[in-house]
């Protein structure tokens, strides 16, 4: 479990949004949990890949010992279907480690795909780790950006 209910270390990983408009973004936001009280609120980002959050360990995790990243996601509201959620991870000192991995609801090749217009429930996705292709095993950083289309991003 790296987030849950955004304690941070030791028992969770660190929350921490970043970008041109980190302030749409909170870690902490009590409106509707998958798990606990809190949930990860991303809300109203516009531009590309400008904004995003980051989820840091005070240690390395060596990803051997995991098969999957899984997590929940819920649609405050309708989001177009070329919208796109972009995840990857990182080492210490935020250096990428691997490839990105995009998620939209396209149904375009090479994506995770979700329901973009599923406003009602949780969905969860589950993300093999070998679809990173990292370079290093040993992660201690997960970042998320968004790339709205014409819709901000909820």
């Amino acid at each position: 479990m790296i987030y849950n209910e955004n304690t941070g270390s030791p028992t969770e990983w660190n929350f921490n949004s970043i970008g041109t408009q980190a302030n749409r973004i909170s870690g902490s936001s009590i409106d509707q949990s998958y798990s606990g009280t809190t949930s990860i609120r991303v809300s109203g980002v516009t531009g590309i890949y400008t904004t995003a959050f980051r989820l840091s360990g005070n240690t390395t995790v060596d990803t051997n010992q995991y098969a999957t990243l899984q997590f929940a996601i819920r649609n405050l509201s309708a989001n177009t279907t070329t919208s796109q959620i972009r995840l990857r991870f990182l080492t210490t000192g935020g250096t990428q480690n691997g490839s990105f991995v995009y998620m939209n609801a396209a149904n375009s090749s090479g994506f995770v795909q979700y329901s973009s217009n599923n406003t009602s429930g949780w969905q969860l996705i589950s993300i093999p780790i070998w679809r990173f292709y990292l370079t290093n095993t040993n992660v201690q950083m997960l970042e998320i950006s968004f790339r709205p289309t014409t819709l901000p991003s909820n």
